[in-house]
């Protein structure tokens, strides 16, 4: 059986608060491959890309998440 998104979401953000962004980038991708449009994806790699020193990439992607979803103050504290 397929994980869900959101738990694909979770297991990717337990891995991102750990530090683990190589682990974790699989999990977004997953959700990003199933659902695009998903803010949460979005957040997830900006962080990553944030984390990595990928500023532009970062910038695009919490901007993607913010357009998706302006509602969710998580996403404007990175």
């Amino acid at each position: 059986m397929q994980d869900s998104t959101e738990e694909l979401l979770q297991q990717g953000f337990q891995f991102l608060q750990q530090g683990n962004l190589e682990q974790a980038e699989p999990f977004y991708q997953q959700v990003f491959n199933r659902n695009p449009d998903h803010p949460g994806v979005f957040q997830g790699l900006g962080v990553i890309a944030l984390q990595k020193g990928y500023f532009l990439s970062a910038i695009k992607c919490l901007q993607q998440a913010i357009l998706l979803n302006p509602d969710t103050p998580d996403v404007y504290n990175n």
